[in-house]
């Protein structure tokens, strides 16, 4: 069975145009064939498109002036302490006697310390005579969400 040389030449020409096709990128791509990118195509071709893919990559974003920063720090300063000591609140107006209670604040609930601070050494003497006879373990006892484990006063000033 022979091949006429005319056959041979015109199924050599195809298949040359076939390969000059896929290296063009004129043909639709073949599945399962790698395709080659043409590097003409990713670079931008006037000058301000250039500058326009610069900036994308060096230009640093514009600083944030809003205050958003003071969300966070809000939560952690006072929505957080606030709500450790929400419940002890309500407990210590319960337990403390109101003309004491009036002139002592909660500050802080740390590590299983709770704070109090007091607006006179006279009324600090009379809280500290009353957590003694038995209002500490009572107050710790009834505050167990909080974890309470130590009771501390301190003198301060406060409005």
């Amino acid at each position: 069975m022979g091949v006429s040389a005319e056959t041979s030449s015109g199924m050599m020409a195809a298949v040359m145009e076939s390969d000059r096709k896929d290296q063009t990128g004129d043909d639709p791509p073949v599945p399962g064939k790698a395709q080659r990118r043409n590097p003409a195509a990713r670079t931008p071709s006037t000058p301000a498109e250039r500058l326009t893919r610069v900036r994308r990559y060096r230009v640093r974003p514009d600083r944030d002036i809003s205050l958003s920063f003071l969300s966070d720090q809000f939560k952690r300063q006072i929505q957080k302490p606030y709500r450790q000591l929400g419940g002890v609140a309500a407990v210590w107006e319960t337990l403390v006697p109101e003309d004491l209670a009036a002139h002592t604040r909660l500050e802080s609930l740390a590590r299983g310390i709770l704070t109090v601070a007091v607006d006179s050494s006279a009324r600090l003497y009379s809280l500290d005579a009353m957590l003694r006879q038995g209002l500490a373990p009572r107050l710790i006892e009834a505050c167990r969400g909080a974890s309470i484990r130590q009771i501390r006063l301190r003198q301060g000033s406060f409005a």
